[in-house]
């Protein structure tokens, strides 16, 4: 299996293995992304409200998470 490291990729790759798995005959594809910090402030406000959930068995989700490192320097986040 490959490494992913973009949250993004993390995503598409989920979501098409789950359809897969279901018999779903969707293709999900990647997305425009945004300025990370547009994106890290999103989930910030969504777990907040209890909008935004991570599964404990979605583990590329939760790695990606965890390998998330800020870089002032950059205003980039690096997984």
């Amino acid at each position: 299996m490959e490494i992913i490291g973009a949250l993004g990729e993390v995503l598409t790759y989920g979501l098409n293995k789950y359809l897969q798995q279901k018999g779903i005959p969707l293709r999900v594809q990647d997305c425009i992304k945004g300025q990370i910090v547009d994106r890290i402030e999103l989930d910030l406000h969504l777990m907040a409200q209890n909008r935004r959930y991570i599964l404990k068995s979605c583990n590329y989700m939760i790695d990606a998470y965890k390998g998330a490192v800020w870089e002032e320097r950059k205003r980039k986040c690096k997984t």
